[in-house]
């Protein structure tokens, strides 16, 4: 196929790297540039475009409301047929727990099911075996459910000899948060949670239009579906290439944004906080109201992930964590975490057994002490990580 690149930047030249030896690039192309040559290819101004002869315009652009401008002008402004437009980086969204089992094909030890505190706070690499670490930022008990069905359904070769599930049950109100209903769930979508499954989001008060039309206006791709698109990306791309070099360009976006890897890179959470930091409201408050639909529900649901993980495997074990936020946050959070202590270890009893365990780390001073562990006041950083995860991996040894 004959392709052209628009894009004079870092994602361009990816686009470059990552097409099939098969595809001729007739050149690149942008609306700012009077040169001949880019890349070591051809510059095709855009007002010429209609006169080039090609099969695909593929726009590399990170921001999608770029993409979204760069797209309506090709078509309006120099009459390129929408068909022959390929937006890049929206073929390659996916749901996490896809990136990573896709890409990612050896059979594993075990997974990591949680929110953004797993998410960078359990580096898999320093787990004994072969983990993946699955966790997305703001999942309730329902998607964890769903990414646990979705590795039995879709990748059961992957996770045929799983030993262990790490289930990261945030803290005692985890009972009480349903995000299809909160202002969180766009953004769980669009880092890469399931989407598949819409839950509640009908009956979410914050948001007024469809799902998709929330993450446009947001700034986030839906998760590619559509199977021409898919044998699109089939054709054009060497996704070894993908694999190995897409997380480059979200090293300087938010942790929770990844490309193929299951672990934020190293300078997305390389950072430190002050002894006693600042806590925003904001960000650290407790729900004042208990949900008790949404309680009774996630009980159920709760229930339901330890039934599916035993009928994997009724050997697997089950670490119910709890996971150590800095000692500020902690006491600040105590007493009004209190009220819901009771109703969380009511209801993690009734599934514990010799393979389930609740593994409360919540006070292990060892690591919630050290300000040099944490990126704020509820996440670990790089180093803190590590120390955590050399900790949880010394317990997992001790229950073979």
């Amino acid at each position: 196929m004959k392709i052209i690149i628009y894009g004079l930047g870092e994602e361009g030249i990816l686009v470059k790297r990552a097409l099939k030896k098969k595809h001729q690039i007739v050149g690149f192309t942008d609306s700012y540039a009077d040169i001949n040559r880019w890349g070591g290819v051809r510059y095709i101004r855009n007002e010429k475009l209609k006169i080039i002869n090609f099969d695909f315009i593929i726009i590399a652009l990170k921001n999608r409301f770029a993409s979204e401008k760069v797209k309506n002008e090709l078509i309006t402004k120099h009459l390129i047929s929408e068909s022959k437009i390929i937006d890049f980086f929206q073929l390659f969204t996916e749901q996490k727990v896809d990136k990573i089992l896709t890409a990612n094909t050896k059979k594993c030890t075990g997974i990591i099911l949680g929110i953004s505190h797993a998410l960078c706070g359990i580096n898999p690499e320093y787990l004994s075996g072969k983990w993946y670490n699955l966790a997305v930022g703001s999942e309730d008990i329902y998607y964890h459910k769903k990414v646990l069905e979705k590795c039995i359904n879709a990748y059961p070769r992957i996770i045929q000899d799983l030993q262990y599930v790490i289930l990261d049950l945030y803290d005692y109100t985890i009972f009480n948060y349903d995000v299809s209903l909160s202002t969180a769930i766009i953004k769980y979508w669009g880092n890469g949670g399931i989407m598949e499954d819409r839950h509640h989001y009908e009956q979410n008060i914050n948001f007024v239009q469809d799902a998709e039309i929330e993450m446009e206006k947001s700034g986030y791709y839906v998760p590619v579906n559509d199977e021409y698109l898919l044998k699109i990306r089939d054709e054009l791309f060497n996704k070894e290439v993908i694999y190995k070099e897409l997380d480059n360009f979200f090293v300087k976006r938010e942790f929770g944004v990844l490309g193929y890897k299951d672990y934020p890179l190293t300078p997305q959470i390389n950072m430190s906080i002050e002894k006693f930091p600042f806590l925003p409201s904001n960000l650290y408050s407790i729900p004042s109201k208990r949900y008790k639909e949404t309680i009774q529900e996630n009980i159920y649901h709760f229930h339901q992930i330890i039934n599916t993980v035993k009928g994997i495997n009724p050997g697997i074990k089950v670490i119910l964590l709890l996971m150590p936020r800095y000692i500020v946050l902690e006491e600040y959070h105590r007493i009004m975490l209190s009220s819901y202590k009771d109703e969380f270890e009511q209801a993690v009893k009734t599934v514990t057994d010799n393979n389930i365990f609740l593994w409360d780390f919540k006070s292990v001073e060892a690591i919630s002490k050290n300000p040099h562990f944490y990126m704020d006041p509820a996440h670990l950083n790089y180093s803190g990580a590590i120390a955590f995860t050399c900790m949880l991996d010394e317990h997992i040894k001790k229950i073979v």
